[in-house]
């Protein structure tokens, strides 16, 4: 799903691709700015794989990508999708990532 809205905003300007999340997801000027925009996508096509533990950066134990994932598929199995995600911790946002793939 998330490779889909990378594909989809890729070549629109910020505000189509505004446009194009709200009506996905109902949130509203999620970027504020083209270069914001730019940063997004870079981000999700140079390093889509990249959360993972890391205690050297961190200091402490980052929540491995897969079992993120994993949560997210069986709170949507079970609930359907959330209204609202919130990241636990101030990691590299494992849980973040697996919502926008997931839901």
């Amino acid at each position: 799903m998330m490779k889909a809205l990378i594909d989809r905003i890729l070549n629109k300007n910020f505000i189509e691709s505004n446009n194009i999340i709200q009506s996905i997801s109902g949130i509203v000027d999620y970027f504020s700015s083209e270069e914001e925009k730019n940063s997004f996508v870079s981000f999700y096509n140079h390093s889509y794989e990249f959360v993972c533990e890391d205690r050297s950066t961190y200091g402490d134990w980052q929540t491995p990508q897969k079992l993120a994932r994993e949560i997210c598929l069986n709170h949507r199995s079970a609930f359907g999708a959330p209204d609202v995600v919130i990241e636990p911790t101030c990691g590299k946002g494992a849980f973040v990532k697996a919502a926008l793939d997931v839901f």
